[in-house]
């Protein structure tokens, strides 16, 4: 992985985030940082702190899951290092457009963990569908708890809410079939290569099509191991959608932490489901500025401009920036730890 690549998106993602925050703080009647904060301190702590475990929960349960689905494949890992997975993940999807930097940046640590590429591909590509599966089934609760909170949505989001909907089962469809038929896999990489050897970018056409179908026969065998690991696939998708679950809980616990009703923390939730499938269409990292708007505009007429503004800022700041921070750190700390000693490059 490139670093000057890998700090130029980070650096685009925090310019984003500063531009995104100025836009939401610029759009409010009254606000000011004195009135944030005075809205921090009359909440509940107790609230707060469950905010908080619930980002933890989230990192921690991807962790869990990658685990499971490696055990699947006959890897065993260490609880910790799969939390560097996770949180590798985590990060450089929050950073890179449409996620696209997180697989990856995953990859590069299992592979460094002496992790077979197939193995690394295959485990990497089960959880990206039980991942997606998990949010499609998120978004069809949003659909059956209170679909009238749907309603309440302008038009250029409910837009984008149905557009999430359609490509997550696009993109669910066509993970499933990467899997059960690798042949369509083989299909892909072979075009690409002789794309790429037609481009001048790839010179030895007969090397990379005699490694394709070496990489094409171990990633046969290991969706071979697969079979018969109904029950891990089960924990790991029951893993995924509780990661989903927690994270979108974090706005639904900072509304209870402000003295509202259940009543209140529940639409709070099911407009947070919408903002999730809504979100994921739109190609920037971290969905930044795209998420606060959405859930703005869920909010406002619930409960004031004002008032939703000061909830997104919060809420956000637990289950998205304070999350990416810690992943960073996380991932820091490994690198530096073991990556040297290793030879690897972020």
């Amino acid at each position: 992985m490139n670093k000057k690549k890998n700090l130029l998106w980070s650096l685009v993602a925090l310019i984003i985030a500063v531009i995104s925050i100025w836009v939401i703080i610029s759009h409010a009647h009254h606000f000011s940082m004195d009135s944030f904060v005075a809205y921090i301190q009359s909440s509940n702590p107790c609230y707060l702190a469950v905010a908080v475990v619930l980002m933890l929960c989230f990192i921690f349960l991807e962790g869990y899951a990658i685990r499971i689905i490696l055990r699947a494949f006959g890897v065993k890992k260490k609880k910790r290092e799969c939390v560097v997975y996770s949180a590798a993940d985590i990060y450089f999807s929050s950073v890179t457009p449409s996620a696209t930097g997180g697989q990856p940046a995953s990859a590069f640590f299992m592979v460094r963990d002496g992790i077979p590429a197939a193995v690394v591909t295959l485990a990497l590509l089960v959880n990206l569908i039980l991942y997606t599966l998990s949010i499609m089934l998120v978004g069809l609760l949003a659909l059956l708890i209170r679909p009238s909170i749907f309603i309440h949505f302008n038009t250029f989001s409910k837009c984008l809410i149905i557009v999430g909907y359609v490509m997550l089962t696009m993109l669910a469809i066509g993970l499933f079939l990467l899997i059960r038929y690798e042949m369509i896999l083989h299909r892909i990489c072979s075009k690409l290569i002789k794309l790429f050897h037609r481009m001048r970018l790839l010179r030895r056409l007969e090397y990379w099509e005699k490694k394709l179908e070496r990489i094409i026969a171990d990633y046969k065998r290991s969706a071979g191991m697969l079979q018969g690991h109904k029950k891990e696939l089960a924990l790991a998708f029951l893993a995924n959608f509780l990661q989903r679950f927690v994270q979108i809980c974090v706005p639904a616990v900072v509304v209870l932490s402000m003295g509202r009703s259940a009543d209140n923390a529940v639409s709070v939730w099911v407009t947070q489901l919408f903002v999730t499938i809504g979100s994921t269409c739109v190609p920037i990292p971290g969905a930044q500025g795209v998420s606060d708007y959405l859930l703005l505009d869920g909010l406002g007429a619930m409960m004031g401009n004002d008032v939703a503004i000061n909830l997104d800022l919060l809420s956000r700041s637990i289950s998205f920036y304070a999350c990416v921070l810690i992943s960073l750190v996380i991932i820091a700390v490994a690198y530096f730890r073991s990556g040297k000693k290793k030879g690897g490059s972020l």
